[in-house]
């Protein structure tokens, strides 16, 4: 749904550096992965060279992390062949801590989706998800004790899933606005996080919005 280079790795939060008196860990994620587990054409991305950088950089500093914010299963014909499985079982050997739910993850239908839980060795994580009974759809967050710091990962997929996919796909669940459930995420971990990171796969716009709108 969301352009993004292929196959990006970024740094998203580098705490305290330039301060030795303070804890200091390191955050990579991804996103939109559709699938293009090798690289382009021109040599550019790959899971293969992310799963090395990542190597790289925990053997230099065991305080890091690997997320993806969504959008994995769905991209290439490597994906269409394995219903895209195939890239949770190379974002396992890759070494990802966590993963939230994008949009393409429902376009089999939310028991293909299930079945990405049951693949992935990391915990795909989405606050505001039901299912028929109002009952999580998946796991809401992951707690990470990141040398000294407690770091709370909370997932938001994608609210308005319903309208990018079969509406029968996802005819059972519910997909709720996401302040309110991440603030619901919040006060249920008082106390259990020195800190937040918001896994979102809301889109640009609306994230900029919800990181002025919610504190913490």
């Amino acid at each position: 749904m969301f352009r993004a280079a292929l196959a990006a790795l970024f740094v998203l939060a580098l705490v305290g550096c330039h301060n030795p008196g303070r804890p200091q860990f390191t955050v990579f994620f991804t996103n939109d992965l559709g699938t293009h587990l090798e690289s382009d054409r021109n040599g550019r991305g790959g899971l293969a060279r992310i799963a090395y950088l990542v190597k790289q950089a925990k053997a230099e500093n065991p305080h890091t992390i690997l997320l993806d914010a969504g959008d994995m299963a769905v991209g290439t014909a490597f994906g269409t062949e394995t219903r895209g499985e195939s890239v949770f079982r190379v974002m396992n050997a890759a070494g990802y801590d966590a993963a939230t739910f994008g949009n393409h993850e429902f376009d089999l239908g939310a028991e293909q989706a299930k079945r990405y839980q049951e693949i992935a060795k990391f915990p795909l994580i989405a606050c505001n998800i039901r299912d028929r009974e109002s009952k999580p759809f998946a796991q809401e967050y992951a707690i990470f004790q990141i040398g000294e710091v407690r770091v709370g990962v909370i997932g938001v997929a994608n609210p308005k899933t319903p309208g990018l996919v079969e509406p029968s796909a996802v005819s059972e669940l519910k997909f709720l606005p996401a302040e309110g459930e991440v603030r619901r995420v919040q006060n249920d971990l008082a106390g259990q996080a020195d800190l937040f990171i918001v896994l979102s796969h809301q889109g640009l716009k609306q994230d900029l919005y919800f990181a002025y709108h919610v504190t913490g």
